[in-house]
């Protein structure tokens, strides 16, 4: 159950969720005129995406505590691909959390459609750097 959990469907799941969901809304963003674009969608995947990145790191803590002993050097080349995508893990929930605020005070579209943008570019080189991790 562990693997299911830590290294399968779930947080794979999340991530999609995180990047899809984060794309979409720039792409949605980007071509409405309306200046309160799909305000309930943003709100609802504000929940969403607070939900599956929650589940992103606890499956990263707990693969940590599992897995750690067997793991590579943290001195070589994975090490510092690990320190990498710690650092765009840390950029993307800061940028998140800022985001959650601009949707909470409701600030205009264009700057939360770039926002967004910026969410599934930061998502997707974190789902890079777990793939060169996982197999590298």
């Amino acid at each position: 159950m562990g693997a299911f959990l830590g290294e399968g469907i779930i947080p794979v799941a999340a991530m999609a969720v995180i990047v899809g969901g984060s794309l979409a809304l720039a792409i949605a963003g980007s071509r409405s005129l309306d200046q309160a674009f799909l305000g309930a969608e943003v709100r609802s995947y504000e929940w969403v995406f607070w939900i599956a990145a929650s589940v992103i790191v606890l499956t990263g803590v707990g693969n940590m505590a599992a897995l750690g002993q067997g793991l590579p050097n943290a001195e070589g080349g994975w090490g510092s691909l690990f320190r990498a995508k710690l650092l765009v893990v840390g950029l993307l929930l800061a940028l998140s959390f800022g985001r959650t605020l601009l949707v909470t005070l409701g600030i205009p579209t264009r700057l939360l459609t770039r926002v967004y943008g910026a969410t599934a570019t930061l998502g997707t080189m974190a789902v890079i750097a777990a793939v060169g991790l996982a197999h590298g």
